[in-house]
């Protein structure tokens, strides 16, 4: 039997499943229930099940539960953790990341908006936005958005140039963003991160934070989503 670390996301406390080598045909499975800590660390007890193996006949009389130690995950982004546990008085450490079984389809035309915040220096009045949005990406992972409305107070033509990098179902990336009028002149340019980029089921939604310059007024630190659904 192999050993790994399973943990199921949920945002507080998160459930993990640990399973260690033993003897054939029989595993040595730990769970935790981690509550959040400071930041991104959550720290739980370690109980030990052990019982019959998963094919044939279930005897439940031969399952047993007991607490052996604790168990410590502190991640360092969205797509990796390290994981720290004590087991009988014996201490271990592992990084573990997502697994992507499958790369994932993002390409299409999808239907929504853009919706956020922004802090600009001197422009007190801009604060949070929502614009419509038509988010196009291509086969080659370009990402083209037409928005709207902006917080030029126009409609805009934006291009998105960089790359993606796929961790299980969760993508990110970071590039150069240009939007520009309709008559082609250069509304704002920007430096992007995506987060965090998904697509569920015939939807998508990119968690980004961007350093924006509008050379009209401001130069504007943003963070925002856009979002919507395959048309």
């Amino acid at each position: 039997m192999s050993e790994g670390v399973m943990y199921y996301g949920r945002p507080d406390p998160i459930e993990s499943d640990v399973s260690l080598p033993r003897r054939p045909q029989a595993g040595r499975y730990l769970l935790s229930n981690a509550a959040r800590g400071a930041g991104e660390v959550f720290t739980g007890s370690l109980i030990e099940t052990e019982g019959p193996p998963l094919f044939g006949a279930y005897n439940p009389s031969t399952l047993v539960t007991r607490p052996v130690g604790s168990m410590t995950i502190t991640f360092t982004n969205s797509r990796a953790a390290v994981v720290d546990y004590t087991i009988n008085g014996s201490t271990a450490s592992k990084q573990i990341e997502r697994i992507s079984f499958a790369t994932t389809a993002i390409a299409g035309e999808y239907l929504g908006s853009q919706a956020g915040y922004a802090s600009c220096p001197g422009t007190p009045s801009i604060d949070t936005f929502t614009f419509g949005a038509r988010i196009t990406i291509g086969a080659n992972s370009s990402v083209r958005v037409t928005l709207g409305n902006s917080l030029v107070g126009e409609p805009l033509e934006c291009e998105w140039t960089g790359g993606f990098t796929q961790s299980g179902a969760i993508m990110t990336g970071s590039g150069t963003w240009i939007c520009k009028a309709a008559g082609g002149q250069t509304r704002m340019t920007a430096t992007w991160i995506v987060d965090e980029l998904r697509i569920l089921d015939k939807a998508i939604v990119m968690n980004y934070r961007a350093t924006s310059v509008y050379p009209t007024f401001s130069t504007c630190t943003e963070r925002g989503v856009f979002s919507g659904v395959r048309r």
